[in-house]
């Protein structure tokens, strides 16, 4: 699953997504149609999370759920270990990606940040 959340506001792209390359072929579309557009459409990870978008479940089982907030529906479940792909942070909730591609958020409490360089470091421990 790919996360594209992107509406009009008048003339103003709002929204973000995790897709680059999909945000740039909307804009291209858009000019090529000689549309209008202010682009404030934020392109994830985010910057907050200082370039640590790798995490690791540090947790027997982490509860990922549909809304940043316990009571909201279990949209799946990761293991201690799983490696999540971190997209943004949101009130000490992580928007994560699991290996089989669920974009779910999990509670701050249940993982572990870290660069691309501590995670190599760490897939190559695991070996």
């Amino acid at each position: 699953m790919a996360l594209f959340d992107v509406e009009p506001n008048g003339n103003v792209l709002r929204g973000e997504t995790n897709m680059p390359e999909a945000k740039a072929d909307l804009l291209k579309r858009l000019q090529a149609a000689n549309v209008s557009f202010v682009d404030s459409i934020q392109v994830l990870p985010e910057a907050e999370l200082e370039g640590k978008h790798q995490a690791i479940v540090t947790i027997s089982v982490a509860n990922l759920r549909s809304q940043p907030k316990h009571s909201a529906e279990l949209a799946t479940q990761a293991t201690m270990g799983t490696p999540l792909k971190v997209w943004k942070k949101q009130n000490g909730w992580y928007l994560v990606q699991t290996p089989d591609q669920y974009l779910a958020w999990v509670d701050y409490g249940g993982v572990a940040l870290m660069d691309q360089t501590a995670f190599n470091k760490w897939q190559q421990a695991k070996s």
